[in-house]
């Protein structure tokens, strides 16, 4: 069977496992309306499938994500001119 939680309750359920955890409501909420994640909706409530989402979480941090240095963003930046 599978766990179908609600956004609240799927935070709320990340929350009892890791009380420190970064996995909110606005986060859920940002990743299913981006399209990022799939989820099913039932009247006006998207239900997530909470091993898809565990599924999910786990592959993104396995993916390396680049982080570019401040100082090349910087250096990058050019003043523009005024006529």
């Amino acid at each position: 069977m599978r766990r179908m939680r609600s956004i609240k309750k799927a935070a709320a359920d990340y929350k009892t496992v890791d009380p420190s955890t970064s996995v909110t409501i606005y986060y859920l909420r940002k990743i299913i309306l981006s399209g990022e994640f799939s989820c099913r909706k039932s009247g006006g409530r998207y239900l997530i499938d909470m091993d898809k989402l565990d599924n999910y979480l786990t592959a993104q941090d396995d993916q390396a994500i680049a982080v570019e240095p401040e100082s090349d963003k910087w250096e990058r930046r050019q003043v523009r001119k005024i006529d």
